[in-house]
């Protein structure tokens, strides 16, 4: 083995042919037929469905993340090989979800124009759009601000509910998008086509397509439309206690990196109250660097055009908009209600304002971040959180709970705007920096034991009480966040209702391997003896494995723990027993997620739960996972045998313990391209966070992947630059591969000095 040394870009070259056998992630399929109220066989009792939903961060990120096949069912969109495209930005022919109607066109209305933005600004309909989907003069395209604003949690909440409602009237309703910290949850979206003034009011943003002879099929610094998600905040505040409106910042320009400073994002570079560090250290195509690598000199850039600063000034719209207009409602889900009033509506209101389904909500919680989960509606009637008689409001009562109000209050917590750091105790969190795991009660906003909080709603389906270790108390961080006392949902008047219960993930589970006992499940309400040594939730996740043909001999898979190779690295690893399986790939290798959950589905599903009444209670289960955040680059071959490469990273402040980080943002700068019979690149932004929760969640290094796939001489040569860093910790900026010679980690770049031997050789 060779030991290298670091400095800021290095290249590995492997021997490609080899199929990988794994894959990151498991998936259970089935075929049939699926109606969206639960089957009645047996009689007319109202399904019974408790909501199971994650609480941690992650659904504060963008909706869109523009390096996903969105539409992978339509064959024709192809590249000239016959790849997919990947949608790397706005796709005008796809139709995207959201608070705004995809077919229609928004003015902006401003009490104050040229002012900062106050509580009576949002967009307001106007007109439908054409029939080529686009508007004209100062217009907004709903379909381009849906793209361009949205979080995962609107999503969550329109699907549900509608969204959030800031304002709820009878005869006004107003949706306004998630609060967003002012760390790398802010988020920048980056748009070049040559269509921008039929989308937005810009009507003089250059374009690739109109800059004055340079169609060169880039995005140059003068061209383009730039827009950047935040919360602005100049107070010394917590962004629980924020009362600030969301803002959309919009500039010309390809500001793309505009969310890649250290500390406050989305600002601008005018100094005064802004707060902004204004700089992101791009290495421009136009004005690369050079440096020694082994003594030979290496030219370095990131390949992104986009401004290594923050823009000086820009328009700052509300993100809220006006929905629901009568006389104007073409795509929305809208209802109208006997007053007359159209209200936006989701599932919810759909099967729970005429009581056709029952719905109750388990979540995480902040006081036990990483404890099981709180109940925070009992299984009831929808219909007394909504005016069904009258206008469709909303129906807040001081103690009552409610599905609605607890998804409205979800926000991150804790986060410092006077520093940009998630520390300091007190009303901010106490989540220093490099954090690499977390005790229970610390960075609040993070963690995610998804499969506890599961275990509890099947506790609760099966009439017992809560788990008194992981009781919360939430109003200390978000004011009226409460839990609620647990009744028996089920009786001998409903013990015939199907029990369901729908999981909404934000994507990463972290530290459910140890609270997921379920003995008192399979004990029964009067105590049932069992046989402890094949009924507990690690046998029938075993069981799920076997079923799956994860624990065949020669099967391996991404994961970061199998029992015996505990290296907590996203490789190649034989799993056997899926119980011993922790650490989900390839976002969160570190941090204890497991699939117990399948275990906990597979027994309910298939056992009662409920002996003590007539009949067989059982429980089907559906899941909901939102879009990782870390992506699988796939380098694809003539001959199938595609090559897989993932971002990794590893902090060594503690070189026993190295950190994972956490990937905060991603972009494809060059797609899979040939550049001739045999030779194919591509280029990826990758920016990493040095803390695996809290910190400053921020930029800490960011740089490129490069890869040149030979297929002539069956050679993949990846190349890895760190562009920029703002810290001072030994880390590295490496990558994993399957399906080559050297499968495994690699790091051959890095900040601060520091040094890696490649145990692939």
């Amino acid at each position: 083995m060779t030991k290298i040394s670091f400095l800021t870009s290095a290249i590995l070259t492997f021997v490609v042919g080899v199929a990988p056998t794994f894959t990151s992630q498991v998936h259970a399929q089935v075929n049939g037929d699926f109606s969206a109220v639960p089957p009645q066989s047996r009689v007319a009792d109202a399904p019974l469905v408790m909501l199971t939903m994650s609480r941690d961060h992650q659904y504060f990120f963008k909706a869109y993340n523009d390096y996903t096949d969105l539409d992978p069912e339509d064959l024709t969109d192809v590249d000239v090989n016959g790849n997919p495209n990947i949608e790397t930005t706005y796709k005008h022919s796809f139709n995207y979800f959201g608070y705004f109607d995809f077919g229609k066109c928004y003015l902006y209305t401003s009490a104050n124009p040229g002012v900062r933005p106050n509580g009576n600004d949002r967009f307001q309909p106007v007109s439908e759009t054409d029939a080529d989907g686009y508007c004209s003069g100062s217009q907004w395209s709903g379909n381009f601000l849906n793209w361009a604003s949205m979080t995962r949690m609107d999503i969550v909440r329109s699907i549900f509910y509608g969204g959030l409602r800031s304002t709820d009237d009878a005869d006004l309703t107003i949706l306004e998008r998630a609060h967003l910290p002012m760390d790398a949850h802010s988020f920048a979206k980056y748009y070049n086509g040559d269509d921008i003034a039929r989308l937005t009011p810009y009507n003089t943003a250059r374009s690739d397509a109109n800059n004055g002879g340079d169609s060169d099929g880039f995005d140059d610094l003068n061209e383009g439309i730039t827009l950047c998600n935040t919360t602005w905040n100049n107070t010394a505040g917590a962004s629980q206690d924020s009362n600030r409106p969301p803002l959309i910042r919009v500039v010309e320009g390809n500001f793309q990196l505009w969310n890649s400073n250290e500390r406050w994002q989305c600002t601008y570079d005018s100094g005064g109250n802004e707060r902004g560090n204004a700089s992101n250290d791009n290495i421009l195509p136009s004005n690369p660097e050079t440096i020694q690598v082994n003594n030979v000199d290496v030219v370095i850039d990131s390949g992104i055009d986009a401004s290594g600063r923050d823009p000086a000034a820009g328009d700052d719209y509300i993100a809220r908009v006006e929905v629901c207009r009568d006389g104007l409602i073409v795509n929305e889900r809208c209802k109208q209600y006997p007053d007359g009033t159209p209200k936006p509506i989701g599932l919810l209101q759909t099967y729970g304002d005429t009581d056709l389904i029952r719905f109750g909500l388990m979540t995480g919680s902040y006081e036990n971040n990483i404890e099981g989960g709180v109940l925070r509606k009992n299984i009831s009637e929808f219909a007394n959180e909504v005016d069904v008689d009258g206008d469709g409001t909303f129906i807040f009562t001081a103690n009552s709970e409610s599905i609605v109000r607890t998804l409205d209050r979800l926000r991150v917590w804790g986060y410092r705007y006077s520093d940009g750091t998630y520390r300091g105790g007190g009303n901010f969190d106490n989540c220093s920096f490099q954090l690499n795991e977390i005790p229970n009660g610390r960075c609040n906003s993070w963690g995610n034991p998804i499969s506890e909080i599961y275990r509890e709603s099947i506790r609760y389906v099966a009439g017992l009480q809560s788990d008194a270790t992981f009781n919360a108390n939430d109003e200390q961080f978000i004011t009226g966040l409460r839990s609620e006392a647990w009744l028996n949902p089920i009786n001998t008047d409903n013990q015939c209702a199907d029990l369901s219960t729908i999981i909404i993930n934000a994507s990463v589970s972290s530290y459910d391997d140890d609270e997921i006992d379920i003995a008192d499940v399979i004990g029964g309400l009067n105590g049932t003896s069992i046989n402890a040594n094949n009924n507990t939730t690690d046998i029938w996740t075993d069981d799920v494995g076997d079923i799956e043909g994860i624990s065949d001999i020669g099967a391996q898979f991404f994961i970061g723990r199998n029992g015996n190779n505990n290296d907590e690295s996203c490789s190649a690893k034989p799993v056997g027993r899926l119980s011993r399986a922790l650490g989900l790939c390839p976002e969160a290798p570190t941090v204890n997620g497991s699939f117990a959950m399948a275990g906990i589905a597979y027994y309910a599903h298939n056992n009662d739960i409920r002996p003590d009444l007539d009949g067989n209670q059982t429980v089907n289960t559906f899941a909901i996972s939102l879009a990782t955040n870390v992506p699988t680059i796939t380098i694809p071959r003539s001959n199938g045998d595609d090559v897989v490469v993932l971002p990794a990273y590893r902090n060594l402040n503690n070189p026993n313990d190295p950190g994972g980080g956490a990937l905060v943002d991603f972009k494809i700068v060059r797609p899979h391209t040939r550049l001739a019979n045999d030779t194919f690149v591509g280029r990826f932004y990758v920016n990493w966070e040095d803390s695996e929760q809290g910190g400053d969640y921020d930029q800490d290094m960011w740089g490129t992947i490069d890869y040149v796939l030979d297929e002539a001489s069956n050679e993949l040569t990846i190349t890895t630059t760190a562009v920029a860093e703002s810290t001072s910790t030994e880390q590295l900026f490496g990558f994993i591969t399957t399906g080559t010679t050297q499968d495994g980690f690699h790091a051959y770049s890095g900040i601060e000095g520091v040094n890696f031997t490649d145990p692939t050789g």
